[in-house]
Formats: C-alpha cells, sequence, structure tokens
C-alpha cells in the first residue's frame, strides 16, 4: 500500500492510491505542474470519485481537453473546474453525457463545454441526477442538445449564474431530430436557481425545430425554484420560451424572450399549464411569432405582473379554466386577437393598472351597483355583474367590450367604442343588458356580436365603419331588441344566424359594403326565424337591402330602396326553399308597394308595378296561395328576377298581364 500527503485549502489529506491509473494520473498532474505542460488533453471516460475528484479537477482546470467519453461526477466526489474548455467528442452513434449522480457534486466557472468538431451529429448531454448538486457561473454551454439538453433533474441545491446556452457553436449547428431539446430542462428539480443566464441560438444554420431548442426553459413537476434575469433570444427556442408544467411555487423574474420568424408561430412566449402559485415579475415579450404572450390553463394562484408584451399572433394573456390568479401593472401593446382573454372561470383579480395598448384595463367579476366613467379605456370584460354602468366613456385601440355570463342591468350609455382589435361589443351566454346612445365604429371585427345571448337592447347608437358586421346573431341568441339605431358602412348590417324572435325597428340601414340586412345563412341550419323588422330605412347598401334564408319572419312598414343588387330577396338551400315569411304591402321597394302574398286567398289583384330590382321572385309573388285573380297589370323591370312568380298555389288566374324587362315574364312551380 503507497500514501501520499497533499494539501488542500489548508488542510492535510491522506488517499491511498489504489491502482496504476491513479498513479498515471498523478504524474500527469506532476508533469503539467512542475514542467509547465501545454496544449490540449485527450481523454477517454472520466470516472470522479471521491479518491481522484481533485486531481481530475486539476487536469481540466485550466486547460483544453477533449473527452471521448462520458465524464461521470460519483456519489461523495466534488469536480471543481476554474478556466477550462472541454471538448466533447461525440458521433453519429456514440453520444457523450456529463453525469452528476447523487451524492456527487460538479461545479464549473469561467469555462465553455462545447463539441470538438463542426459536425451536426457532434453534441451531447448534461444531467443532475436526484440528490446531486453543483454551481455553472460564468460560463458558456454549447451544443448540450442530447437527452433533452442540460437537466437538472434535483431538489438539492443548484445554481447556474451568468452562463450562455448555445445550440450550436457560434458558428455551426447541430441537428437533432428524434428527441425533444431544452436550452435548460428542470425535471423534478426543486430549489434551482438560474440567474443572469442567456439561451441562444448560437448558430447560421436553418432555421426548423432540429437546429433550435424546443423550448429555452423547461419547467417540468419542478418546486421553488427561481429564474431571474435571464434571456430567451431570438431565433433560440422553436416552440415554446419557457414552459411550466406541474410546478408549483416557482418565481420568474426579469425575463425577456423574443420569437420573431424563425419560431413556430403556433406556439407561446410562456405556456403555463396545471402549475399553482407561481410567480411571473418583469417579462419582456416581444415577436410576431407568439401565438400568446404569456398562457395560463388549468393553474391557480399565478401572478403575472409589471410585464410588457409586444406583438402576437394570437393573445397577449390567456387565461384558461384557471382561478385567484393575479395580474398587476402589465402592458400588453399590438396582440392581433384579444390582448387579454379569460374563460372557463372568471375569479381573478384583474384592476386597472393593466393596460391594453395604453388604455385601462377594467375586468369586473360578480361587481354590482357600480358606475365607471373613464375616457381612455382598452379592455373591458364584464362577468357575472348586476346594475353595472359605463357612462360617457371612450373604449378605444384595444379589446372593446366583452358581456359574459349571469350579467344583467349591465349599460353602456353616451359612449363612444372605437378602433378595437376585436369586437366592439362582445355578448357571451347573456342577457337583460343594455347598449344606449353609443357609438360603435372602425372595429376590427363586428361591432355588436350575440352569441347565445337573449333580451339584450341595442337602441339609439350609431354603428358605422367597421370592417365586419354590423350586428351578428349566433347559437342560441334570440328575443334580443335592435331600435332606432344608425346601422351604416359595415360589411352586412345586421346578420341574423342564431335562434330567432327578434325585434328590429325603426332603424336606419345604408350604405353597407353587402347586404344591409340578412336573416340566416346561405347554408347552414337556418335558425333565425320569427324576426320581426318594422319600419326600417334599407337603402344604398352595395349589394341586397333584405336578404332571406329563413322562413316566418315579419316585415311590416319597411322602406327598401336604392340598393346596388335588389331591394330583397329570398333564397333556398338545395330542396328547402325560404319563401314563407310574412312580407306585407306597407313594405316598400324602390319607392313601390311591395306585393308579396303568403298564405292568403280569395284575393282579386289589379296592379301597375314598374320599379326596378325589386326581388329575385316575382313583382307579384304568390306562395301557398289559393284563389288569386290578377288581372289587368303591368309587371316591369324586374330584371333579376318575374313579372309574377307563383309558388304551391292553386285556382290563380293571370289575365291582361303585361310583362317587360323582366328575366321571366311569369314562373309558376
Amino acid at each position: 500500500m503507497v500514501y501520499c500527503w497533499r494539501f488542500v485549502s489548508g488542510r492535510a489529506r491522506t488517499r491511498s492510491l489504489l491502482s496504476l491509473a491513479q498513479l498515471a494520473i498523478l504524474f500527469s498532474v506532476y508533469m503539467f505542474l512542475v514542467c509547465g505542460l501545454a496544449g490540449a488533453a485527450d481523454y477517454g471516460d472520466i470516472d470522479v470519485t471521491i479518491a481522484n475528484d481533485e486531481t481530475w479537477s486539476t487536469l481540466l482546470s485550466n486547460n483544453v481537453s477533449s473527452v471521448a467519453g462520458d465524464i461521470v461526477v460519483n456519489d461523495g466526489a466534488v469536480l471543481s473546474i476554474e478556466n477550462a474548455t472541454i471538448k466533447m467528442d461525440s458521433s453519429f452513434a456514440n453520444k457523450r453525457l456529463i453525469i452528476i449522480h447523487d451524492g456527487g457534486v460538479m461545479n464549473i466557472n469561467g469555462s465553455t463545454v462545447t463539441h470538438k468538431d463542426t459536425s451536426s451529429a457532434d453534441y451531447y448531454g448534461w444531467i443532475y441526477e436526484s440528490g446531486s448538486k453543483g454551481n455553472v457561473t460564468n460560463s458558456t454551454i454549447e451544443c448540450c442538445v442530447y437527452n433533452n439538453g442540460f437537466s437538472i433533474e434535483t431538489n438539492e441545491s443548484v445554481s447556474i449564474y451568468n452562463c450562455t446556452f448555445r445550440h450550436g457553436d457560434g458558428q455551426n449547428s447541430v441537428r437533432i431530430t428524434t428527441v425533444p431539446t431544452y436550452g435548460i430542462y428542470l425535471h423534478s428539480a426543486g430549489n434551482t436557481s438560474i440567474r443572469d443566464c442567456t439561451i441562444e441560438a448560437g448558430h447560421t444554420g436553418s432555421h426548423d425545430y432540429s437546429r433550435r431548442y424546443w423550448y429555452g426553459i423547461y419547467i417540468q413537476d419542478s418546486n421553488c425554484c427561481s429564474l431571474l434575469d435571464n434571456i430567451i433570444a431570438e431565433k433560440s427556442s422553436y416552440y415554446h420560451g419557457i414552459r411550466v408544467q406541474n410546478s408549483n411555487n416557482n418565481t420568474l423574474e426579469n425575463i425577456s424572450i423574443t420569437r420573431e420568424q424563425y419560431s413556430s408561430p403556433d406556439h407561446d412566449a410562456v405556456h403555463v399549464e396545471s402549475s399553482f402559485n407561481n410567480t411571473l415579475r418583469n417579462f419582456t415579450i416581444a415577436g410576431s411569432s407568439n401565438l400568446q404572450g404569456i398562457y395560463v390553463d388549468s393553474s391557480d394562484n399565478t401572478t403575472i405582473s409589471n410585464s410588457t408584451i409586444n406583438g402576437s399572433s394570437g393573445y397577449g394573456i390567456n387565461i384558461i379554466s384557471s382561478q385567484n390568479n393575479i395580474l398587476r401593472s402589465n402592458s400588453l401593446t399590438n396582440i392581433a386577437n384579444y390582448s387579454l382573454y379569460v374563460t372557463g372561470n372568471y375569479n381573478n383579480d384583474i384592476d386597472v393598472t393593466n393596460t391594453v395598448n395604453g388604455g385601462r384595463v377594467y375586468y369586473n367579476y360578480t361587481d354590482s351597483n357600480v358606475t365607471i366613467v373613464d375616457a381612455n379605456i382598452g379592455h373591458v370584460t364584464i362577468v357575472d355583474c348586476s346594475n353595472l354602468w359605463f357612462d360617457s366613456s371612450i373604449i378605444h385601440n384595444g379589446d372593446g367590450v366583452r358581456i359574459i355570463g349571469a350579467s344583467s342591468n349591465v349599460s353602456i350609455r353616451d359612449s363612444t367604442i372605437e378602433n378595437n382589435t376585436m369586437y366592439g361589443i362582445n355578448f357571451e351566454s347573456t342577457s337583460q343588458n343594455n347598449i344606449t346612445s353609443v357609438t360603435i365604429e372602425n372595429n376590427t371585427k363586428y361591432a355588436v356580436y350575440l352569441v347565445d345571448s337573449s333580451k339584450n337592447t341595442i337602441n339609439d347608437s350609431y354603428i358605422l365603419n367597421n370592417k365586419n358586421y354590423g350586428i351578428f346573431s349566433v347559437g342560441s341568441t334570440a328575443n334580443n331588441n335592435i331600435i332606432n339605431n344608425s346601422i351604416t358602412n359595415n360589411s352586412i348590417g345586421v346578420y341574423l344566424d342564431a335562434n330567432g324572435y327578434n325585434n328590429l325597428t325603426d332603424n336606419d340601414v345604408s350604405d353597407n359594403r353587402v347586404n344591409g340586412i340578412q336573416i340566416g345563412g346561405v347554408s347552414g341550419a337556418h335558425l333565425s326565424t320569427h324576426n320581426t323588422l318594422h319600419n326600417n330605412t334599407v337603402r344604398y347598401n352595395n349589394d341586397t337591402g333584405i336578404v332571406f334564408c329563413t322562413n316566418y319572419n315579419c316585415l311590416t312598414e319597411n322602406k327598401i330602396s336604392d340598393n346596388g343588387n335588389l331591394a330583397f330577396a329570398l333564397y333556398n338551400e338545395m330542396s328547402e326553399y325560404f319563401y314563407y315569411n310574412y312580407i306585407w304591402r306597407n313594405n316598400t321597394a324602390n319607392g313601390e308597394e311591395v306585393n308579396y302574398y303568403y298564405g292568403e286567398s280569395n284575393i282579386a289583384i289589379e296592379k301597375h308595378l314598374v320599379a326596378p330590382n325589386v326581388t329575385n321572385l316575382g313583382k307579384i309573388t304568390l306562395i301557398d296561395c289559393a284563389n288569386i285573380d290578377v288581372g289587368d297589370s303591368t309587371l316591369s323591370n324586374n330584371v333579376k328576377g318575374h313579372g309574377a312568380f307563383l309558388w304551391k298555389s292553386n285556382n290563380t288566374n293571370l289575365t291582361n298581364i303585361t310583362t317587360q324587362n323582366n328575366w321571366y315574364g311569369t314562373e309558376w312551380r
């Protein structure tokens, strides 16, 4: 048995030298220290134990080393490396690993760990296993993408400080297609600290997922970790910038994430799911490839504060089926969809310190007896509220208004809703609310969107210059009142495609870019029946004044004129015809009495009808009629329809009829 004495940190330490290999290592150290040996050293597998850890720490520090094997730090061993360059020499068939086992410690400072050559298959992995610990500081980690990349799976203390993680080596890329890889992967970790680190692509290669980290940082099944002052750089993460999954009580602060054209547009800057009690603070998020800036799904008690999200193709902050979340002092700008969108569970604390394009956020949940007056509002969400009023307010340049759920007697009065990215007002499964004397203009989608909502009233308002429909109803929407509004220069002025029984009275529906009023879609269920249209003015619309794609609607005293195509039209979908509507003769089309007869009998008709472009059916239309005599009449100038149109009508006589300048003179079916 051979013994030697060495002094470490001023302490005498005795070690038994058990093998010739260890003697060889000591001889190499001696030559390096005594003879000033310089240049790179080549190694195979490096197995670090409590017996040789100081030796390997000395050999690898202050040197350039190529390792054509694994570096394994075993229980009780402490591998401490300073000012080193370590080149992990992998091949296509043999990938190298740095493994710190349970009870092992690996510290590295001021060093670079990379691959040996420029081959795209030359990459390695690094894992702190359960029970291990260590620090990685002031270092650069390149091409560490094998077996999930740089992985921390320990609840013991691991600290990463002032490090750069590169998928490539600064110029050249590595390519991995079979398994995901991450800049930093926390898996079943705890008490990990990641500070002042940068995740970057680190190469100029092609930009698909195989040459990018899937996620910049992935936190999975990990608790009580701290991420502070980190950067997820452009081109680094192909999918999410940061993903947090099944992880609790973590703090993420002062983090910058940029995802532009080289990242997947279907993923998020920050994606949080099934996680609780996490804090996201002082984020700076940018990039056109972010589907959402911050996505929170099935995660309660999340705090998001003092963050800036600039640009996303979807939502800025999207909260789904999550409660007791707190949002404070966040700035959301240039978002393509809703800047702030909450659904599934609305019990969240979101106050007016949050802004959308500079306008304040009003998120009202179960509030009552509140009056709000504010000339700079960027977002309004009203959920399960009663007796809540917005008076003399301006809601602009943001998300518009969402009124949701059991809300009732919510009123927006004497206000302006304009220039919003989404809808002016979105009613979602709500009833008995009022929009009165409101100007709704220049919104990107529908000015008013009613989804499964009933018994709401929109009156005395101006709905104009919206890029899509003025008023649009879908789902089980029914029994709404649209009264005395000016609806102009929208796509379709009013489009009712829901359950029906709505009341449109005293409206001016004019100068819209398609149809003035459309009841039912050209395909689908055609449920919007039994609507009442009374005393509306429908004129100067680019296409047709009123379009029917459903049955059993009632029109009285409407004035329809000067539309680009027809005054009114009734269509069919295959064998289903929408002719069964009550269009009474007190309506006028292009200044002329409308002669549309449905289910009538025993009538004598004598008319002189010469107004142009009245309908796609007839100047006189008979639907399911009996015993009708039409005589001594002139039916002209219906160039896109008929002089007379008879549908399933019996015992009808036409005598002495003059038809001219029609598509067809008379059609019987």
